[in-house]
């Protein structure tokens, strides 16, 4: 059994790279210590989990003719973690992704995005596929005659 050094992982003796981190050996950041605690491979796992900021949405407002639709929404991202987006119709859930993936470009709402850090303001869906935001409605318009691939 490895231990990764660098976020706890416990793994098979026979991989080069920590599957939780992608650490290698050649860094040198794993041991041969198959007596580490639970405990302390939880405490890396948690601390790994509370990784870098990698999205930030900080008091998003989006206002259309008569409704407010997003007010003072904030929204954070961090290396390991996994984030589902609930709500009711007519929540905003649609329009904050919008605001995220550029669909209405900075100026069109409030408040401000960061990726890894840095401000960002989208001029439109290209800007934002370029700092590596992709979103996937689920308004699909799909092509009858395309096969999943093409579509």
């Amino acid at each position: 059994m490895i231990v990764c050094n660098n976020c706890g992982n416990s793994f098979a003796a026979a991989a080069t790279a920590c599957p939780a981190c992608g650490a290698t050996v050649a860094d040198g950041a794993h041991t041969s210590n198959a007596h580490t605690s639970n405990a302390q491979s939880e405490n890396a796992h948690a601390a790994n989990a509370r990784g870098a900021t990698l999205l930030e949405m900080r008091a998003i407002t989006k206002t259309f003719p008569g409704v407010r639709a997003l007010d003072g929404v904030s929204f954070d991202l961090r290396a390991g973690e996994i984030h589902a987006l609930v709500g009711e119709n007519g929540a905003g859930k649609s329009t904050l992704m919008k605001v995220l993936g550029g669909v209405y470009p900075h100026g069109t709402y409030g408040g401000e995005i960061l990726i890894g850090g840095e401000p960002r303001r989208f001029a439109g869906v290209r800007d934002a596929e370029g700092a590596g935001v992709r979103i996937i409605f689920q308004e699909l318009s799909l092509v009858k005659d395309l096969s999943v691939a093409e579509n």
